[in-house]
């Protein structure tokens, strides 16, 4: 039998188990501020906060251990760092939204870095920095996932998804010579 794989695009139990772990981090403002401390994928494995969630996806069949649990970590240091949960909108719509006159929340420049980025620590330091830039209001378990599954259909994704409603420069279309 194939072990069970923690999936967070679509609702079920893994969507529900970090709902219920993130609702947790409210009632307990110590094991927050811990996790936001956090610098690096590392650290987030170093708190009890984290070990909380790895083990509430342990106790329900989810073997998380290597590379599993640092992806689980980057997901969790990152949504430790928002205060309300809005899934009215995706991540990257949620990035891409304007605020009356000005660019999206998120800037073009800022977004495309974090299309090139890898699953490591500048992913992590750029995902918080997003969250930062949208009032700390975010689709929490797809930001999650995001940062549980960054690979390139995502980055696809996200692109046709933050592209979609975000004003796009008025950039110069180079002719092709030939």
């Amino acid at each position: 039998m194939e072990p069970k794989r923690i999936v967070l695009w679509e609702e079920g139990e893994c969507r529900n188990v970090l709902r219920q772990w993130w609702g947790d981090l409210a009632r307990a403002p110590g094991n927050r501020a811990e996790l936001s401390r956090a610098r690096d994928i590392t650290s987030v494995l170093l708190t009890p906060a984290f070990h909380t969630l790895r083990n509430a996806f342990l106790a329900r069949g989810y073997p998380v251990h290597g590379q599993t649990a640092e992806r689980l970590a980057l997901a969790a240091g990152v949504v430790a760092r928002a205060r309300e949960n809005d899934e009215s909108q995706s991540f990257p719509r949620q990035m891409a939204r304007t605020e009356g006159d000005s660019g999206p929340r998120v800037s073009l420049l800022r977004f495309r870095r974090l299309l090139v980025r890898d699953q490591d620590d500048g992913l992590f330091r750029d995902l918080i920095r997003a969250v930062h830039l949208l009032g700390n209001t975010v689709n929490v378990p797809d930001l999650a996932d995001a940062a549980f599954r960054f690979n390139d259909n995502l980055k696809k994704q996200w692109a046709f998804e933050y592209y979609s409603i975000a004003p796009i420069e008025n950039a110069p279309i180079e002719k092709q010579k030939g």
